[in-house]
């Protein structure tokens, strides 16, 4: 009876979860499908080890293009491996340094004939726009296709490309390790240990600590290189009115498309894992995070506020395509430019103890279980 009231309380949880807009979370849904579950189940951001930092802005000589990279998934910090390993899924889990290793177990998956996950990177793949050729990491669902080719899925486009494509992608991130997972059907799993080990691990918070550019110091170090002068900051990385109205595109959709930089889904995790693991204390946990989401939403309204008719009308934009080539003006004074970075850069900044205190939070709350 304690088995059934647990899934169900579960499976409310997920319910919640079905939209969470983050690559790899959405490709831990389709493996779960692959296998018979419910591709919302169960949290794939809570069981990986929840919400994390990333922020980092590249200017490229090479085509003069620029990219601000901004997300709620830390790699160094969550991740598909672990989640599957805590549900007890794990099929196939292949990391090697070793082209002929790492082509051997794509041929193995391939026969296999269900989904799996690749890691590479997406442009070369063809997922992605050129221009970020070598530089586009991410996760992918792959399958056999017809005449030996293979098919690819971000959950947002869909290429068939022969197997010796497939391979220079994945070689292009070699620090990945040729990496692929594939998911085994499993009735042995306890959603309780689960949701407690990925608890576990969103309490560790980011490797590195949190000093380091992944935890709330990097929150910080964001604000400071939005408002700040000299090599790193925005003023110079996205000199330039296209480079800099691509960097508000990218934090404002990125912010956006992950619901607060996924503070908000963590929040529901936690939200209905104090049900399930019968531990109400971490529902204050989830306001925290609550808090927290509200808090970037308003950071992505201040990048291109609603009230400036050209930043508003940006948010449609693709930096990645519509910003490489173009001629975008920033319809900004730069004495308006300096005033909103300032104002954008402080609103960052001031995020960062409250990310402290939010992680401090769960670590007590988890303590006194």
């Amino acid at each position: 009876m304690r088995a059934l009231r647990l899934t169900l309380k579960w499976s409310l949880m997920l319910d919640a979860m079905v939209d969470v807009p983050h690559p790899e979370i959405w490709a831990f849904g389709r493996l779960l499908e692959s296998i018979g579950r419910d591709g919302r189940a169960p949290s794939a951001l809570g069981l990986a080890g929840g919400a994390g930092f990333l922020g980092m802005g590249f200017r490229y000589a090479r085509g003069d293009v620029s990219t601000l990279h901004v997300s709620g998934w830390n790699p160094f910090q969550s991740d598909l491996p672990g989640a599957a390993k805590r549900l007890g899924v794990i099929g196939t889990l292949d990391e090697t340094s070793r082209r002929r290793r790492a082509a051997k177990s794509l041929e193995v998956a391939l026969a296999a004939g269900t989904p799996f996950a690749l890691w590479l990177d997406t442009a070369a793949a063809g997922l992605a726009p050129s221009s970020l050729l070598n530089a586009s990491p991410g996760v992918v669902i792959a399958s056999a296709a017809s005449g030996g080719e293979v098919e690819l899925t971000d959950g947002t486009a869909t290429v068939r490309v022969d197997v010796p494509t497939v391979a220079q992608a994945r070689a292009v991130h070699a620090a990945q390790r040729y990496r692929l997972l594939a998911l085994r059907p499993a009735s042995d799993d306890d959603l309780v240990v689960a949701a407690r080990g990925g608890l576990a691990r969103m309490a560790v918070g980011p490797t590195g600590g949190e000093q380091s550019d992944r935890g709330p110091a990097g929150v910080e170090q964001l604000g400071d290189a939005i408002d700040g002068t000299g090599p790193g900051s925005w003023r110079e990385v996205f000199e330039g009115d296209r480079h800099l109205l691509g960097a508000l595109v990218s934090l404002h959709q990125a912010i956006t498309r992950e619901q607060g930089l996924l503070r908000a889904p963590q929040a529901v995790f936690e939200r209905d894992a104090a049900g399930l693991l019968e531990l109400p204390a971490l529902g204050e946990v989830a306001e925290a995070h609550d808090a927290l989401a509200a808090g970037w939403l308003a950071v992505a309204e201040r990048a291109l506020p609603a009230d400036v008719p050209g930043l508003a009308a940006a948010r449609t934009l693709r930096p990645a395509t519509d910003l490489v080539d173009g001629d975008a003006e920033l319809p900004l004074t730069s004495a308006e430019q300096d005033e909103l970075l300032a104002d954008l850069g402080s609103a960052v900044r001031a995020l960062a103890p409250a990310e402290h205190e939010a992680l401090e939070l769960l670590r007590e709350t988890l303590r006194a279980s």
